[in-house]
């Protein structure tokens, strides 16, 4: 299975031009088999995503959303219930106190750490020692600069960095478009060797905890991207 587990549209997130309908047609053609919508703060509703599963369904649709914290990182969240609505710059500490969120049973990654600074100023254990995950690339770690992998995939420059804080907390690798454009969609994700796509969200996060997760790249259409910013 390959799956983006971090893509924004134009429904909840003003800052993408990704229209939903878009993201499910490019993400076809692009070989993707499911895909994750995570908008800013807001997460799809169980009707919201039936609807448009039901528009596509040769691709499996997932709701999980992302979340700006006050201590300066963003977490994507995967978790079993539907249309969680977070306040933007929430605290970690008020992030764990909503009662639809329950962070046992919910899949949470840190999403482009190293974006915007190549130091952590929050406390780690805090937050690290209670998720699950860290995004080691997508479009916008690439765009902070890149180079070439042994295996010809682009990785960020600040690879050793990730891999760190990986290691430091024993967080699983996941990888992801962080797609606000069409022009993203297809060229990272993750690949995961399972008999049959995941039912349901909380059939996802069982997986994601518990399988290898490797790194898809379509680097034909990753170049191309990147040679247009």
């Amino acid at each position: 299975m390959i799956i983006d587990l971090h893509l924004h549209t134009t429904r909840y997130s003003p800052c993408s031009h990704l229209t939903p309908q878009d993201a499910c047609i490019l993400a076809i053609k692009n070989g993707l088999d499911a895909l994750l919508i995570t908008e800013h703060q807001i997460q799809w509703n169980e009707m919201e995503i039936k609807e448009l599963q039901n528009e596509f369904p040769e691709i499996k649709l997932y709701a999980g959303l992302e979340v700006t914290l006050s201590e300066g990182i963003d977490l994507v969240i995967i978790t079993k219930n539907k249309g969680i609505n977070v306040p933007f710059m929430i605290s970690f500490e008020e992030l764990l106190n909503i009662p639809s969120l329950d962070i046992s049973k919910s899949f949470i990654f840190v999403a482009h750490l190293f974006r915007w600074s190549n130091h952590i100023e929050f406390d780690e254990n805090k937050i690290f020692s209670q998720i699950h995950g860290i995004e080691m690339n997508s479009i916008n770690i690439l765009l902070t600069g890149y180079k070439r992998a042994k295996n010809n995939f682009y990785v960020p420059v600040q690879i050793d960095l990730y891999n760190h804080v990986r290691d430091k907390w024993n967080l699983k690798e996941v990888y992801n478009t962080d797609s606000h454009s069409p022009l993203c969609v297809g060229t990272i994700g993750n690949y995961l060797e399972v008999d049959q796509i995941p039912e349901d969200e909380e059939e996802l996060i069982s997986v994601l905890k518990t399988h290898k997760i490797y790194q898809f790249q379509n680097t034909k259409l990753l170049a191309k991207f990147l040679k247009r910013v």
